[in-house]
């Protein structure tokens, strides 16, 4: 059985909090598509390879990819 750590403050509260919580989660759920997946790991890999750190891709290709 799997344990959970849970807060004294939602100890508190009712199931249908928790699954109205849940329902959100799944609804927000996005799927990316194979190629997208594809490109994201060949962009890091080429990062990798440049042997620059991982902040070029937080602030160069993330605003970039986000204009487009």
């Amino acid at each position: 059985m799997d344990t959970f750590l849970i807060r004294k403050s939602q100890k508190e509260k009712p199931v249908d909090f928790f699954k109205h919580k849940r329902d959100g989660l799944q609804q927000q759920r996005t799927t990316i598509s194979k190629q997208c997946l594809e490109a994201s790991y060949v962009v890091a890999h080429r990062i990798a390879k440049l042997g620059k750190p991982h902040t070029i891709a937080e602030t160069l290709i993330l605003p970039a990819a986000q204009d487009v």
